[in-house]
């Protein structure tokens, strides 16, 4: 940022656990927060700096919805989806988790979506014709493994 020719100090980036976040957020310093995370933090955040005059962003929860309608390019209405979900292995607060279809395309939706998954392509996540990558964690993928399980429970 320095080398574009913004000075020193105009925008800081601090990455750092809880501990680092929670001591950040209540400086009396500061005159923005920005944050991007769960929404039991963001709540969190938002008790401790109420009050205090800082602005505060939040993007919380990453439940963002897809919505096909019956006119939309069905096909190109899948791609998004694998798109919005499957990149960064939907580890990302944009990832696109739910669906929302018009109900007299839902079959024909649901039939492509299950044979575009059925070639969903792993591989490195920094090549462009991979769909999905590397899971960040065993944490994250102890997650998704339940998600999974949760699923075939329910019928799927």
């Amino acid at each position: 940022l320095v080398e574009a020719g913004l000075p020193p100090g105009v925008v800081n980036v601090v990455s750092g656990g809880n501990d680092m976040a929670a001591h950040l957020a209540g400086h009396p310093g500061l005159d923005k927060v920005a944050f991007t995370g769960s929404t039991a933090v963001g709540k969190t955040i938002r008790k401790q700096i109420a009050g205090t005059g800082a602005k505060l962003s939040l993007e919380l929860g990453g439940k963002s919805a897809m919505i096909i309608f019956q006119n939309a390019d069905l096909d190109a209405s899948v791609e998004g989806c694998v798109d919005a979900i499957w990149m960064n292995q939907g580890q990302v607060c944009c990832a696109g988790s739910r669906l929302l279809v018009q109900e007299n395309v839902v079959e024909s939706v649901v039939a492509k979506l299950r044979k575009r998954i059925q070639n969903i392509r792993v591989g490195n996540s920094l090549d462009k014709c991979v769909d999905m990558g590397a899971i960040i964690d065993d944490k994250q993928l102890a997650r998704i493994e339940a998600f999974v399980e949760q699923a075939r429970t329910e019928g799927a």
